[in-house]
């Protein structure tokens, strides 16, 4: 009896979280789908405007511009796809698999956010210095709400306690400078190709 109640000590929470995060994970991929949709849209009729241009000049001049477009288009997306990566409602399921304790989970989580930031560090050449400065700021809060929730957490605890505590801590936040650092990156994209 005494063994079911310890079972059922790990696994309900365990069950909670994983159902918190399949709800929130399910709106936030819709949106986030429609977000991607959007971004390619707008790549696509870029490059369509870029060949009919290209059509009606003479053959003679470079396509240097065209080509830093497309590289700029492939910069929000990809800095759009970081966003969602290391937005705490993705990032944690992808991660606490892995990961036994909360210590473990923290430092994974870590490693995780700034791996996916140093894979990315050369896109900002082709971003505005105003959406550079939001994406890093997302980022420094997502750290900021891990490690304030670890402080929450002891280290040994079982690594759902901190996913749940990161997760409820998130969720209880009005803002979430991710959700809004894409949809600056969306409105500043529709202001320079529509």
């Amino acid at each position: 009896m005494n063994d079911l109640l310890e079972i059922l000590k790990y696994t309900i929470p365990s069950l909670v979280v994983l159902a918190i995060a399949w709800y929130l994970l399910k709106g936030f991929t819709e949106a986030n789908r429609k977000s991607l949709e959007t971004i390619l849209q707008l790549f696509r009729l870029q490059e369509q405007s870029n060949k009919e241009k290209q059509a009606a000049q003479p053959k003679t001049g470079s396509n240097g511009m065209a080509d830093f477009n497309k590289l700029q288009l492939q910069a929000y997306e990809r800095m759009t796809l970081f966003l969602e990566r290391i937005n705490p409602v993705n990032l944690v399921p992808r991660v606490l698999p892995s990961a036994q304790t909360a210590g473990q989970l923290q430092k994974m989580l870590l490693q995780s956010v700034r791996e996916e930031y140093e894979h990315n560090l050369s896109q900002q050449i082709y971003l505005s210095n105003t959406a550079w400065e939001q994406i890093k700021a997302a980022k420094e809060h997502v750290i900021q709400l891990i490690n304030a929730s670890a402080g929450q957490t002891d280290a040994g605890a079982p690594a759902t306690a901190l996913a749940q505590k990161i997760l409820t801590t998130g969720l209880q936040s009005e803002k979430n400078p991710v959700e809004e650092t894409v949809r600056f990156l969306k409105s500043e994209l529709n202001k320079k190709y529509r």
